[in-house]
């Protein structure tokens, strides 16, 4: 195993998770404690450098974006348990070589490391550094950190990155490593209503959104959160929201 990440575990001890030994499968991974810089001799034999977060906060934003500075020419990859567009920009800001929502797939992680194989290189000359200062850490960065709902968050991220979907409530429990009931249950108990219930209102929110454009066609937005019956999807909006979507095209409804 010639390719080596370094890997910064960020993540709160009651949330650390086994992704690092899935890399380990396929490379050598070092793990490296919460710290201000890094030993320059250390550096220099890695291939990519791993922020691993469970929530993020400014203090573990800013080791990142410091590394970025500090060692332009190092790949870095970004894991984080939240989803939220804001960070997605900024890492992207921040010339993130790789950006994922935990957790990750077993072709994920084998897509990185042999990326990592067939490259071996470095982004020399990448960074415009003065302006790659300037770029503020995200304002929501101090993202919902309850100890209540960390359980299913896995199921969260799960739903915002595969609404288009059939999602199987059985499937997202196992990415929460519970049983079917036992997820029923702690989903009840941290959002006080039903993972189908959560599930619907997340789809018509979205297909709200999307029907702001006066010029979109309402199976394509039934297709796009999830259902393949138009018809069906036009009743269920029109249950939620009291209007239709065709009614809807070009004006924005609010989800209560």
């Amino acid at each position: 195993m010639d390719t080596s990440i370094l890997w910064f575990n960020l993540s709160s001890p009651e949330n650390k998770s086994n992704i690092a030994d899935e890399f380990r499968k396929h490379c050598q991974v070092l793990e490296y404690e919460y710290s201000s810089g890094l030993m320059e001799d250390m550096v220099r034999s890695i291939h990519l450098i791993c922020f691993e977060y469970d929530f993020p906060d400014v203090a573990s934003l800013e080791l990142l974006r410091t590394t970025r500075v500090q060692y332009p020419d190092v790949p870095v990859m970004m894991i984080s348990c939240v989803h939220s567009e804001e960070l997605a920009i900024w890492a992207l800001r921040m010339q993130v070589r790789e950006y994922f929502v935990a957790p990750l797939s077993a072709q994920e992680v084998r897509s990185v490391v042999g990326a990592l194989e067939s490259q071996q290189c470095r982004d020399a000359g990448v960074l415009d550094l003065p302006q790659f200062r300037r770029f503020a850490l995200p304002t929501d960065c101090r993202y919902h950190n309850s100890s209540q709902k960390t359980s299913v968050m896995p199921a969260i991220n799960y739903v915002q990155t595969h609404l288009h979907e059939k999602i199987r409530e059985a499937e997202v429990a196992q990415l929460c490593r519970m049983s079917p009931f036992k997820f029923s249950r702690e989903f009840k108990r941290c959002y006080g209503m039903t993972f189908q219930e959560y599930l619907i209102t997340m789809r018509m929110k979205k297909a709200s959104e999307l029907l702001i454009n006066p010029n979109v066609l309402v199976a394509d937005v039934a297709y796009q959160v999830g259902f393949r019956d138009p018809s069906y999807f036009t009743r269920l909006f029109k249950k939620y929201n009291g209007i239709s979507p065709s009614d809807c095209r070009g004006a924005e409804v609010v989800l209560n």
